[in-house]
């Protein structure tokens, strides 16, 4: 017996959506989703956190790892 985990014909997107200046709205809602899936909106929205020297174990670590993820 063969499995299949879901259909195999499935057409995705792999482009991003393009801002053309007057679809700011559709946009704005499909690149929050994009953002929002990769764990990195709140990055995009609040900023990188900043660290001082005298930053927790735990601090330097959750930079640490949120560099990781995007790839600095």
């Amino acid at each position: 017996m063969t499995r299949t985990m879901g259909p195999t014909n499935v057409n995705y997107s792999t482009s991003l959506p393009t801002l053309n200046g007057k679809n700011w709205d559709q946009w704005r809602v499909q690149m929050k989703a994009i953002l929002d899936y990769q764990e990195v909106i709140e990055i995009v929205e609040e900023g990188f956190p900043v660290h001082t020297t005298d930053a927790t174990y735990v601090q330097k670590a959750l930079t640490k790892k949120i560099r990781r993820k995007i790839g600095k």
